[in-house]
Formats: C-alpha cells, sequence, structure tokens
C-alpha cells in the first residue's frame, strides 16, 4: 500500500515534468485536443487553380525531373494534391508538437529611427522565442502552384491550431511586437539589418 501510494505522489510529476519539444504532457495533451477540435470543422479550400497543371509551359524532359522530385507515394505533383499533402504534413507535425508556419515571399522591411530592418528574421525569433513556433521559409519570390497550394493546406492545419492553442492570431500579436523587439533585441542582432 505504501509503495502505490509513492508511486501515485511521484508519477504525477514525472509525466508534468516530462518535455517533448520544449512542452509538458498536459500542453501536448492541450494541443492534440486543439488539433481534433480544428481538424472536425475544416473546409476545403481549393481555387481552381489548383486543378489546372503547374507545369503545361515547361518543356517535357523539366516536367519529368519536376515530377520525379515531387512525388511520393500517395501524392501526385497536381497542385490539389499538393494540397491535401499539406493538410497530412500539418497533422503530423501538430501530432508530433512540432508548431510550424510554411512561409514565402520577399518579406517585409520597416525602418525604425534611420535604420532599415529585415522583418522576416525578426517575426521568425518573435514567434520562436514567444510561441515556440517555427517560420519556415519553402520559397522566395519565385512559387508555383504547387508550392502555393502546400503552404495553403499546411497553414490550414497549423495556423488554425496554432491560433486555438494560444488564442490569439499569433502572427498578427508577431508583428505588433516587431518595433519593441528591435528596442530591446536589435542591437544583439545585427543581422537582422537590412542588408539587400
Amino acid at each position: 500500500m505504501k509503495i502505490h501510494f509513492a508511486i501515485a505522489l511521484i508519477l504525477p510529476h514525472f509525466f508534468i515534468d516530462q518535455s517533448v519539444y520544449g512542452q509538458t504532457l498536459i500542453e501536448s495533451t492541450k494541443l492534440a485536443k486543439t488539433l481534433v477540435a480544428v481538424l472536425d470543422t475544416l473546409t476545403i479550400r481549393l481555387d481552381s487553380s489548383a486543378l489546372e497543371d503547374p507545369y503545361k509551359s515547361y518543356t517535357e524532359e523539366l516536367r519529368k525531373t519536376l515530377h520525379s522530385r515531387q512525388i511520393e507515394k500517395g501524392f501526385t505533383a497536381q497542385p490539389a494534391s499538393a494540397y491535401f499533402r499539406g493538410l497530412s504534413d500539418a497533422t503530423t507535425d501538430v501530432q508530433h508538437n512540432r508548431l510550424m508556419l510554411k512561409v514565402s515571399g520577399l518579406g517585409m522591411f520597416v525602418q525604425l529611427d534611420s535604420t532599415i530592418w529585415d522583418c522576416d528574421p525578426i517575426l521568425s525569433w518573435i514567434l520562436l522565442n514567444d510561441f515556440g513556433v517555427i517560420r519556415d521559409r519553402i520559397a522566395g519570390c519565385e512559387v508555383d502552384s504547387w508550392l502555393i497550394q502546400y503552404q495553403k493546406g499546411y497553414n490550414q492545419v497549423s495556423e488554425s491550431v496554432i491560433n486555438a492553442y494560444f488564442r490569439t492570431d499569433v502572427v498578427r500579436e508577431a508583428r505588433l511586437r516587431i518595433d519593441g523587439t528591435i528596442r530591446s533585441e536589435g542591437s544583439k542582432h545585427p543581422e537582422w539589418k537590412n542588408s539587400r
């Protein structure tokens, strides 16, 4: 009887203190419940461009190369398939407690005093340090419809789970913190200054 009582006192603390990607078991359970709620309310958001062949203007050789790089079992190189691949990957990542947002594009800049700052690494820093969210840049400015649909599918699940988990729009919140972060952390991060 005494052994069971001792285990009952120790065991909950063992599980609560064990960390998976910086999260306790209780936080992981909350994240899993949030994922289920998001997936239950998920609406598929495919636009007509997702059904078009993204490689129709490419040479046959280039089409084969791109096709071979992007196909995995169960997923074709069509943008509609990329959208569902994004949904699938985001679900897997959240199930493994990896909070991530896929991003593409040039980014944005802000001028504070006389210095121009690149907001891309600043947003990444804020999201990672304040929310534990990784910004994964999958492309720059040149993206094809496959990547656009993949990003859309991935972020539809991931962003919904992240925002529901933290009960706020974390990207909006991070953008609001840019000026304050530059003022408090900018001197420690010269790489944030625009070098372009």
